[in-house]
C-alpha cells in the first residue's frame, strides 16, 4: 500500500501538474499511516524532514548472533539464541526462520534427530504460510510413511506369531485327542482280554444242592428186606437161616 501511494504521487508529480494538493495529500498519508516504511523515509528526504531512525530489530540481531555461533561450532549456544527468538519475538519474521534452523541443527545431529521431527511439525502448524513450510512437508510425509510401514510390519508379525501359536496349540490338541482315543481303545482291549482269560468262579459249597451220595448207607430198613444175601447159600439155606 505505501508503495502504491508513493507511485501514484510520483506520477502526478512527473506529469507537470501545477496542482500539488494531490501529491502532498498522498505523501502526508504515507507519513501518517506507514511511518516506518522505506517510502516514508523517501518522502522525508524529498521534504527535508529529519529521517526516522529505524528501531533495533532484536530478533534479527539474535538470529545473526546464532549464525555466528553455528559457524564457530557452538551449537548449544546457537540453539539457546534461536529458542529465545521464538519465545520473545513470535510475531517476527525471524521466528519461523529460527524454528527452521533449530530443526536443521537437530536433523544434522544423529543424537537429536527425533527432536528435529517435533520441531518441523511445530513449524508446519504455527507457520504454515511461510516459505519454510514447503521445505519440511516432504520430510514429514516421508517420516509418516515410514512409521506407517513399520506399524504394518509390527501388526503382520504379531498376526503371524498368533497364527503360529494357534497352529501349535491345535496340533497339540489333536495329538492329545489321538492319544486319548488310543488309550481308550487299549483300555477296552485290556478289559475284554481280562474277561476272556479269567477262570470261572467256583460256586461255594453251601450253594451246591446236596445230592444223595451213592456210597452213603441207606436208612435202616426191616431186616428181611435189607439184609444182604450171601452168594454162598442156596435158597433153601437162606430160608433156614431166616428162620
Amino acid at each position: 500500500t505505501p508503495r502504491s501511494l508513493f507511485v501514484i504521487a510520483d506520477l502526478h508529480r512527473l506529469s507537470g501538474a501545477t496542482d500539488t494538493i494531490i501529491v502532498d495529500s498522498l505523501y502526508a498519508r504515507i507519513l501518517a499511516d506507514y511511518p516506518a516504511s522505506p517510502y516514508a523515509q523517501e518522502v522525508r528526504k524529498m521534504r527535508g524532514i529529519p529521517l526516522l531512525l529505524p528501531e533495533r530489530d532484536h530478533a534479527k540481531e539474535l538470529y545473526q548472533s546464532a549464525e555466528r555461533s553455528i559457524d564457530e561450532g557452538a551449537r548449544d549456544s546457537a540453539l539457546s539464541k534461536l529458542a529465545l527468538i521464538q519465545k520473545k519475538f513470535p510475531q517476527s519474521s525471524y521466528a519461523p526462520k529460527a524454528l527452521y534452523t533449530t530443526g536443521w541443527l537437530y536433523e544434522n545431529n544423529p543424537a537429536r534427530r527425533d527432536s528435529a521431527s517435533a520441531v518441523y511439525r511445530r513449524l508446519a502448524v504455527q507457520y504454515p504460510l511461510t516459505l519454510y513450510a514447503p521445505k519440511i512437508q516432504p520430510k514429514i510425509a516421508a517420516e509418516d510413511q515410514l512409521r506407517l510401514e513399520e506399524e504394518q510390519a509390527r501388526q503382520k508379525a504379531a498376526a503371524d506369531s498368533a497364527a503360529a501359536v494357534k497352529a501349535k496349540a491345535d496340533s497339540i490338541a489333536s495329538a492329545n485327542k489321538r492319544i486319548d482315543s488310543l488309550s481308550g481303545r487299549i483300555a477296552r482291549a485290556d478289559s475284554i482280554a481280562g474277561a476272556v482269560s479269567k477262570p470261572e468262579q467256583s460256586i461255594p459249597p453251601a450253594a451246591v444242592p446236596k445230592m444223595r451220595d451213592s456210597t452213603t448207607a441207606p436208612a435202616a430198613l426191616p431186616r428181611d428186606s435189607t439184609e444182604k444175601k450171601s452168594p454162598f447159600l442156596t435158597p433153601r439155606q437162606e430160608r433156614i437161616k431166616k428162620k
